[in-house]
């Protein structure tokens, strides 16, 4: 298969890349970044992209996946992060869907939901609900809790959630059990894995599969 990723240089992003590598179904590897890395790839191409003309963006692929995000704190406002996890994204998915990909993957959230009355969680449901949309042969949501991974970029606030996670976890149980923290390399794997077995329709990874993904 030849992937497309938009977001290849976050946290997810990065995994999954490494990820697809490393099977063989996936043959080529187009990662689309605002910025390309200083440090050359080997087997992945980079291609800048400006994310507001991405409809004008030249790529071949038939599976895309999509790990675009940011933080409220980083882009600044409510308004710049709206345009960039909902308008990017979405954006990013009608390109596919004009260039005839077939299998399309998207990291959610936990708690994903357009009526929620936390900005956050209705962003990103609204976000699934306008690429499901969209009609893709194949299309997976993936809704993981708090990310455990090395970040390259500082963000103190969630190094404290995710070092508080580490200690609540164990006694996260039962019901409770969805709001665990998961590893990035799970995410990637199990990202990875719904776009070879492409099923059809429209599929939703909750976090508590994720967390029991070997």
């Amino acid at each position: 298969m030849k992937a497309v990723i938009a977001g290849a240089t976050g946290l997810t992003g990065s995994t999954l890349a490494w990820e697809l590598l490393a099977r063989d179904e996936f043959t080529e590897i187009t990662c689309l970044v605002r910025n390309i890395p200083g440090e050359d790839q080997k087997g992945l191409v980079y291609q800048q992209t400006d994310f507001d003309m991405i409809h004008f963006e030249k790529f071949k692929a038939d599976t895309a996946f999509t790990c675009l995000g940011t933080t409220i704190k980083n882009a600044g406002s409510r308004e710049n992060f709206y345009r960039v996890d909902y308008h990017y994204n979405f954006m990013f998915a009608e390109a596919c869907k004009s260039r005839g990909v077939e299998r399309f993957v998207l990291m959610s959230a936990l708690g994903a939901d357009s009526q929620s009355s936390i900005f956050y969680n209705r962003v990103k449901g609204e976000l699934e609900e306008a690429i499901i949309n969209l009609n893709f042969k194949s299309l997976t949501i993936v809704r993981p809790s708090l990310l455990e991974g090395p970040r390259t970029e500082s963000r103190p606030g969630e190094l404290f959630a995710r070092k508080a996670m580490k200690l609540l976890n164990p006694l996260l149980i039962g019901g409770l059990r969805r709001y665990r923290s998961v590893d990035v390399d799970k995410i990637a794997s199990v990202m990875a894995e719904a776009a070879i077995l492409s099923c059809p329709g429209v599929r939703i990874i909750e976090n508590e599969e994720i967390l029991t993904y070997r």
